[in-house]
């Protein structure tokens, strides 16, 4: 679910609309109403089962879409509800939160800045919903992220980079468990990137280049764009080709060696980046 200000509501339709059809499935099989009971029990496991995201990261689109209908603190306070009440009503499958950086590096920014805005983006967050009284191991795992991923050599690295900075902060910083620390993102290759001329040549040999750094970074999923987009809405051709490239890229992680100085260079973005989108410094090095 990619939304801002409206995802808090959209997401309830969401669940109730789950809800109400498994309750639909249940009596259709049992050939009777349920009780009460029987709708409590199955409303839990319902919510147990769903999974999906929540794109709804309001601090990118201040840095860089700016597609907010509410003030940034009540949009945040609102992402903070959503969380409380997946941890009231047991929904962990459910990624609440996918904190974006492809938007960042869409709107101009170095691949070492696109990292470093939106680590320092999901820390505010964590921030914010340690400050509502959340246990960390009780939210971290339900935040994902969400990159983008172009021809600059940075690429390379980027998810050895950011893995290893998230799991330090949130262990030795936050002290959470394993699985707070784990890093969860989705990679996108560069729309920005995709270009008019000798298009139906030139897309989509970029898009298989962005494919396979995101498969060597070890990517969670990964979307690759279609290569007539930059003039129009992508036909059936070239949607089934962007399809194609992924499972034809090969992939598996490789041991990118080289993540090192590009971590220390998203270290000193962070630490420059002015309060509030500054969370407390820590030192991983």
């Amino acid at each position: 679910m990619t939304i801002n200000g409206p995802a808090p509501v959209i997401l309830a339709m969401y669940f109730v609309a789950a809800i109400e059809l498994e309750e639909e499935r249940a009596e259709e099989d049992k050939g009777a109403p349920l009780d009460d009971d029987e709708k409590s029990a199955l409303r839990s496991q319902t919510l147990q089962q769903l999974r999906g995201t929540v794109q709804a990261d309001i601090l990118k689109e201040v840095q860089a879409q700016n597609e907010s209908i509410f003030q940034t603190d009540f949009a945040i306070r609102l992402l903070g509800d959503v969380q409380q009440w997946f941890n009231d009503n047991g929904v962990s499958r459910f990624y609440s939160l996918s904190i974006s950086g492809y938007h960042i590096g869409e709107a101009g920014a170095s691949p070492v800045q696109e990292l470093a805005f939106t680590l320092s983006n999901g820390f505010t967050y964590v921030e914010n919903f340690i400050a509502r009284g959340m246990a960390i191991d009780d939210f971290a795992p339900s935040l994902s992220f969400f990159f983008r991923v172009s021809h600059e050599a940075e690429w390379l690295a980027y998810g050895a980079v950011c893995r290893k900075i998230w799991a330090i902060a949130l262990r030795d910083v936050y002290g959470g468990g394993d699985r707070s620390q784990k890093f969860k993102f989705h990679t996108q290759t560069s729309g920005r990137a995709l270009q008019a001329e000798e298009w139906d040549t030139l897309n989509p040999v970029r898009q298989s280049y962005h494919a396979l750094l995101g498969l060597l970074a070890n990517t969670n999923s990964l979307h690759v764009d279609a290569a007539d987009e930059p003039m129009t809405t992508p036909g059936e051709k070239h949607v089934r080709q962007a399809t194609m490239i992924p499972n034809g890229a090969g992939g598996g992680p490789g041991r990118i060696r080289a993540h090192r100085p590009a971590r220390r260079r998203g270290l000193g973005h962070r630490t420059r980046l002015p309060a509030p989108l500054h969370c407390r410094k820590f030192h991983p090095l």
